[in-house]
């Protein structure tokens, strides 16, 4: 499911809008989804790599993020 958010955030400008309140609530929407994915995630897995654009290849060098300030 992020793989899905990531991939409309990162072509959201490759579709012709009737209006841009149109496309920022698609946006808002992703985001959010994302986001929401990240945080169940987080909550049942701990630590996960941070994928913030799309990923159009082959990626071995993924870090991971604690959720842990310190």
């Amino acid at each position: 499911m992020v793989k899905n958010a990531n991939t409309v955030i990162s072509r959201i400008d490759n579709i012709t809008w009737k209006n841009e309140a149109e496309k920022n609530q698609i946006l808002a929407e992703a985001l959010w989804h994302r986001s929401s994915w990240y945080y169940r995630l987080i909550g049942n897995y701990g630590d996960l790599p941070f994928v913030q654009e799309e990923v159009k290849g082959v990626k071995l060098d993924f870090k991971t993020h604690s959720r842990w300030p310190f």
